[in-house]
């Protein structure tokens, strides 16, 4: 059968269950990954930092759950019509809702940013923090809330992974993004000791090479959005 002869809609069809076997591969790679990091980082942590900071850390990254709630809910509305777009070959609607979110994304950031600032400074003031950690506890609050920030805008890419059905390069962005930090982790506590500031600025290099890594293929899966 000639591929002309086979309606779009099937074609579309087609592509996305050859892409199956490598979507559910690389979840699995990716829940092992996490898994494995998980299980291992925790006791790294208290052995390093200490019981009392390592609590820090799961309260800094749970605050900036909230605002992951609401980027998954404009992702979710993003994709749906950016899919319908690129799916029917409508390049100039895709192009529009792009822009759209691209803007509407930079606008939300920038809004939040002030917030995120005087979250991390008032930091020991709101949290029990342990004595002489007060400094380095801004520094984390800041750079996780940073980074969730920078993955927010940057999930604007990564919806056109979704609506092309790219799963697989979406979980190598969210593993890079994780492998990244716990290699910043280790390497900056072995250069200069144990310190949660440093979690703060690991977090902040994982969020901008994931984030780049995402534009960059983004832009090659779907090279029609400007």
């Amino acid at each position: 059968m000639k591929l002309e002869s086979v309606p779009a809609s099937d074609r579309i069809n087609q592509r996305f269950a050859g892409q199956f076997p490598r979507n559910l591969a690389a979840n699995i790679v990716y829940f092992l990954v996490n898994l494995v990091i998980g299980v291992l980082l925790v006791p790294y942590f208290v052995s390093t930092l200490g019981i009392a900071a390592y609590g820090l850390i799961p309260l800094a990254t749970s605050i900036t759950g909230y605002v992951a709630i609401v980027v998954q809910a404009l992702n979710t509305a993003v994709s749906r019509f950016l899919t319908v777009d690129l799916q029917q070959g409508d390049y100039d609607a895709a192009n529009r809702t792009f822009n759209t979110a691209f803007f509407a994304f930079s606008a939300v950031l920038l809004l939040m940013a002030p917030l995120v600032i005087a979250v991390a400074w008032l930091a020991p003031s709101i949290f029990h923090i342990p004595a002489g950690q007060e400094g380095s506890a801004v520094i984390l609050f800041l750079g996780v809330s940073t980074a969730t920030l920078i993955r927010f805008w940057s999930g604007n890419y990564t919806v056109q992974l979704f609506a092309y059905n790219r799963l697989d390069l979406q979980n190598l962005v969210n593993a890079t993004n994780i492998v990244v930090q716990v290699g910043f982790i280790i390497l900056l506590f072995t250069l200069f000791g144990p310190d949660l500031a440093l979690i703060g600025v690991a977090y902040l290099a994982g969020a901008v090479v994931a984030s780049a890594i995402s534009i960059i293929l983004a832009h090659r899966v779907c090279p029609y959005l400007r």
